[in-house]
C-alpha cells in the first residue's frame, strides 16, 4: 500500500511539474504574441521629402479636424446602419474592447448612457475599435498560415492545438481569437503544422 502512495505521489508531482511548465510556456507565447502585437500595430513614419511650398496651407485648428473627423465618422455609421445586415457577423461580441471589458459590454454600455439603438451601438464599437471586428483577428490568423486545431502542440505531444485553446480560454479567460494566436505561436498549430 506504502508503494502505491509513493507510486500516486511522484505521479502528482510529475503532473505538477508538467502543469507549472505548461504555465510557464503559456506565459511566454502570451509575452511573445502581446510583443508581436505591439510590433504590429507600431507604424513606421515614411522618411519625409521636403518639397518646398510657395504659398503654405495653414495648419488646421482642431476644430477643423474635429469636424472633418466627425462627418466622416458619422458617414461612415450611417453606412453601416443602412447596411447592417452585412456588418452584423463581422461583430466580435467576446472579443475584447479593452482590458475587462467584451465588445459587446461596451456596446451595452453606448446604447444606455447614449440612447441608441442596439444597431447604432455596435456599429458605433466596430467604428472605434479594430479588436472588436472578427475580420481583423482572422486576418492575423490567417497571415500565421491559418489555425489547425487538430494538429499536436508542444514538444510532448500530449495535447492537441484546440485543447490548448479550450484550456487559456477556461483558466485565462482569453477569447477563442486571442487563444489561438498563442497556441499559434508553436509552428505546430499553423495551417497543416510544422512540415
Amino acid at each position: 500500500a506504502q508503494s502505491i502512495l509513493v507510486a500516486r505521489n511522484q505521479d502528482v508531482h510529475q503532473t505538477e511539474r508538467e502543469l507549472a511548465q505548461l504555465t510557464g510556456e503559456m506565459e511566454g507565447l502570451k509575452k511573445g504574441l502581446d510583443a508581436a502585437n505591439r510590433a504590429a500595430n507600431r507604424e513606421v513614419p515614411a522618411p519625409a521629402t521636403p518639397q518646398p511650398t510657395p504659398n503654405p496651407t495653414p495648419m488646421p485648428t482642431f476644430g477643423d479636424v474635429f469636424e472633418e473627423f466627425g462627418t466622416h465618422q458619422s458617414n461612415s455609421l450611417q453606412n453601416i446602419v443602412e447596411n447592417f445586415d452585412k456588418y452584423r457577423d463581422n461583430f466580435c461580441k467576446e472579443c475584447l474592447f479593452e482590458e475587462g471589458v467584451t465588445c459587446e459590454d461596451h456596446a451595452r454600455l453606448l446604447k444606455r448612457q447614449k440612447s441608441l439603438t442596439s444597431v447604432k451601438a455596435i456599429a458605433t464599437v466596430l467604428l472605434e475599435s479594430q479588436m472588436c471586428r472578427r475580420n481583423y483577428h482572422q486576418n492575423k490568423i490567417d497571415q500565421m498560415g491559418g489555425f489547425c486545431g487538430e494538429c499536436v502542440w508542444g514538444f510532448k505531444k500530449t495535447q492537441t492545438c484546440n485543447a490548448i485553446v479550450d484550456y487559456l480560454m477556461s483558466s485565462k479567460k482569453q477569447t477563442r481569437y486571442t487563444a489561438q494566436l498563442t497556441a499559434m505561436e508553436k509552428e505546430a498549430c499553423r495551417g497543416g503544422g510544422a512540415k
